[in-house]
């Protein structure tokens, strides 16, 4: 997965994405982040 592929998805599944880190931050309040962009990979 290149940089740019990564940068198109994440404009075409932003809403989804942001959605999934808010979750993920309320259940693990550390590194929000880190999670975050795990779960937009899932």
């Amino acid at each position: 997965v290149t940089v740019s592929e990564v940068a198109s998805k994440r404009r075409w599944i932003g809403r989804a994405e942001v959605k999934c880190h808010r979750i993920l931050h309320l259940l693990q309040g550390d590194a929000p982040d880190k999670y975050g962009f795990s779960c937009f990979f899932i």
